[in-house]
């Protein structure tokens, strides 16, 4: 049996590496921290639904709270109703902007006036409809008196040029000028802000404009952990921007990353850093990840009605989308060449069913060798009995593992036998998809290594039946091994036993019980960490017992 189950073993573990070749799919991919927030945001993307419920039930809130309020508080509530459809639905957002602006007329109140104006102003930007916007704003330039709508009247210029800086890239002259708007009403705005987060947030948007990369990430870095709500979405996308001017392509990912994070848990659908993050691992070749980026930044700028991000999207998305079908297609090919491997691996398994028919029949022939031999050996053990009787006793152990191993390769033979058996009897039966099942199949192996496994175990504890006793006083008391079976041994002492009967080479070891070497190694290792001696004296002591 020793000399034909390493033959057997070998084949089914060239089966299995053969399997896990061709069918296991590259795992290389994660682990990172680019990864890790990558899979994050999958995460996050798949839950979408669900903060947008949350956004939902939020605004529901609100609408029934509008329906038993009146003067002043029915004018904040529709201010919150605006907070909360702004950057998610547009249309919303701007009726709200609407009947906020007469009922502060109602209220005469002048500053809530000009919030309703200022805001609707940025939401028909947000739908693009940037002249209404900006003639809007025009009018509106006159009539603010407080500081706080001076500097939001601020904000929303700047960013409504800048929308239009982007929009009007192709032409370089209109793009200057609206650049040169853009630096302007961000300087006034630098005059105004006194909140030091979000004026650090514009100096350094600023900073990257004229191109001082440096400076505007020490200023970005200085608020991160300060920056909450929209004032963090701006830290973050800036801070991607940051590294995509210094050429850092995994930091731009991670805060991309972040920011769309941040956007959708938000329930914010208004937003860029996704469409850039898309764009960003396309460039990487990560061709899955922007194709699904960019579908969900489309649907989300579609439910927003914001026109900019749309014409963004629809100029990038047919690019992203040519690249995934073309990885689709080769995922396709893949699989049909995963078949054709499936087929192959299949004539394989029934060419090893031919060879071990054809073994068992020379197991057959070797039992009756081995008979023949053991003939002679019981010969050879009784005229060695005659001429030393000091022998006696070593022959007689002789005779009875001869005996023991003959038993065990009948016993094995017998089982191919069986084995050889029900697999033609399958095959007679046509049941193909059986036999290729049963081939298939660990289990025969696992009871024929057990049965080993016992067998060794009764063999050497009959040879040696103090074995564990005085093993276990090598042993810190409270580390002692109690096997479970008192007719057998655990991993950790069979690997011993083989030591103590002089196979050394951690190879051997290895390969005789079927183990990998980091598991020898850890088990050998596990026990002289609890051993009462030093390892050289610890196995000298061993190979005493």
């Amino acid at each position: 049996m020793f000399r034909v189950n390493p033959i057997k073993i070998s084949m089914k573990q060239a089966i299995l590496i053969f399997f896990l070749f061709i069918f296991t799919p590259n795992l290389c991919m994660g682990g990172d921290e680019t990864q890790e927030i990558l899979t994050k945001l999958d995460l996050t993307i798949r839950k979408k639904s669900r903060y947008h419920a949350e956004k939902r039930q939020s605004i529901d809130s609100l609408q029934q709270i509008k329906q038993v309020v009146c003067g002043k508080a029915l004018m904040n509530v529709y201010h919150e109703l605006y907070n909360a459809y702004a950057h998610f639905q547009s249309d919303s957002a701007l009726l709200y902007t609407k009947l906020l602006y007469a009922q502060a007329v109602k209220c005469e109140d002048k500053k809530m006036q000009e919030v309703a104006l200022i805001k609707q102003s940025l939401t028909m930007g947000i739908m693009g409809t940037y002249h209404h916007s900006n003639a809007q704003l025009d009018s509106l330039k006159k009539r603010i008196c407080t500081p706080e709508g001076l500097l939001q009247y601020m904000h929303v210029r700047r960013t409504i040029y800048g929308w239009l800086a982007e929009y009007t890239k192709a032409l370089s002259d209109l793009r200057e000028s609206y650049n040169s708007l853009t630096e302007h009403y961000r300087d006034s705005i630098l005059t105004l802000e006194t909140d030091p987060v979000s004026h650090a947030v514009c100096m350094a948007d600023k900073e990257i404009s004229q191109g001082n990369i440096k400076a505007a990430e020490s200023l970005l870095m200085g608020i991160k952990g300060q920056a909450k709500g929209e004032q963090l979405a701006y830290t973050l996308y800036n801070m991607g921007t940051v590294k995509r001017h210094l050429g850092q392509t995994d930091s731009l990912v991670q805060y991309m990353a972040r920011t769309a994070i941040h956007d959708i848990r938000r329930g914010v659908t208004e937003y860029i850093a996704l469409q850039e993050l898309a764009v960003a691992l396309y460039e990487r070749g990560d061709i899955e990840r922007a194709y699904n980026y960019m579908v969900c930044a489309m649907e989300d700028a579609t439910f927003c009605n914001a026109r900019l991000r749309s014409i963004a999207i629809a100029e990038i998305y047919p690019i992203i989308d040519h690249a995934h079908q073309e990885v689709l297609n080769k995922e396709s090919n893949a699989r049909y060449m995963a078949v054709i491997a499936f087929a192959t691996l299949t004539l394989m398994i029934i060419c090893f069913a031919v060879y071990f028919y054809f073994e068992s029949k020379r197991l057959r022939y070797a039992r009756s060798q081995l008979y023949i031999s053991n003939s002679r050996l019981e010969n050879a053990k009784r005229l060695l009995e005659e001429a030393n009787a000091d022998l006696k006793k070593l022959d007689n152990t002789k005779e009875k593992y001869i005996t023991f191993y003959l038993n065990r390769c009948r016993s094995y033979i017998e089982n191919m036998d069986e084995y050889r058996k029900d697999l033609l009897r399958l095959a007679k039966a046509g049941k193909q998809n059986d036999i290729v099942k049963q081939l298939k199949s660990g289990q025969y192996f696992d009871e024929e290594k057990q049965r080993f496994f016992n067998d060794f175990d009764t063999a050497f504890l009959d040879t040696h039946p103090n074995f564990v006793q005085h093993f276990n006083e090598l042993l810190q008391p409270e580390h002692r091994i109690t096997p479970p079976n008192g007719g057998h041994l655990t991993p950790e002492l069979r690997i011993f036993a083989l030591i103590r009967l002089g196979v050394k080479d951690i190879a051997e070891i290895a390969h005789f019980l079927n183990y990998s070497l980091p598991t020898i190694y850890n088990y050998r290792s596990r026990i002289h960490a609890i051993a009462l001696y030093p390892k050289k004296e610890f196995e000298q002591k061993l190979m005493e017992i």
